[in-house]
C-alpha cells in the first residue's frame, strides 16, 4: 500500500499527515506567498470598493437605501487609526 506525505502550515512549524494513496485525489499548493498587491492600503480599499466582485457599487447600495428609507443616523465620531474612505 502506497501512501503520500504531505506538510501543512502550522502555528510557527509544520503539521504532516500520511494519506493512503487511493484516498488521495490531489493537492493544491497556495502560492498567496508569492504574491505582491499592486496597490498599498487605502488605495487598495479604495480600488475593492469601486470595483465589488459580483455586486453593484456600494454607492448604488447607498443611493437605495436612502430611496428606501432605511438611513440611519451617521457616526458622528470615528476612532483615532480608523480610516474612512467615501466612494463617488
Amino acid at each position: 500500500m502506497m501512501q503520500t506525505l504531505l506538510e501543512f502550515p502550522y502555528g510557527k512549524g509544520k503539521i504532516s499527515y500520511d494519506f493512503k494513496d487511493e484516498n488521495l485525489v490531489g493537492h493544491l499548493t497556495s502560492s498567496l506567498g508569492e504574491y505582491t498587491p499592486s496597490l498599498l492600503g487605502e488605495e487598495l480599499v479604495c480600488e475593492a470598493m469601486a470595483s465589488p466582485i459580483g455586486s453593484p457599487r456600494l454607492s448604488a447600495l447607498a443611493l437605495a437605501k436612502e430611496l428606501l428609507g432605511c438611513d440611519r443616523p451617521s457616526i458622528t465620531a470615528i476612532p483615532d487609526g480608523i480610516s474612512v474612505v467615501v466612494a463617488d
